[in-house]
């Protein structure tokens, strides 16, 4: 699976196709979600693998730079993902189990460089 991206909102406009790296037979929604950070680096969900996963990409060499992973299960879905301006963003997920607590609930600040 792949997702694409293509920006018009600059005059020098990419396109981009990434890879999805845990193609999952059937699809699993990657692409469902994708946000292009202030430093240009590109944030795709993948949210119907065994466990939601989110992968940042480097736009300009359109290598995978890492992924975070959430808990195991269908009911742990990514319910968003925000860009912030310093380059980071946030993800949000409202079934996460934390620790004991199942469905607790999840907020993730991650550094998007």
């Amino acid at each position: 699976m792949c997702t694409k991206i293509n920006t018009k909102t600059n005059p020098h406009s990419f396109r981009w196709e990434l890879r999805d790296p845990n193609a999952a037979v059937g699809g699993n929604l990657f692409g469902a979600i994708t946000i292009i950070l202030p430093n240009g680096n590109i944030v795709v969900s993948s949210t119907l693998n065994s466990r939601w996963a989110v992968y940042i990409y480097n736009p300009y060499n359109k290598k995978l730079i890492g992924g975070i992973y959430g808990d195991t299960g269908a009911a742990s879905q990514i319910t968003g993902i925000t860009a912030l301006p310093n380059n980071n963003f946030v993800i949000a997920s409202l079934y996460d189990d934390v620790n004991d607590v199942v469905n607790a609930g999840s907020v993730r600040l991650i550094n998007g460089d």
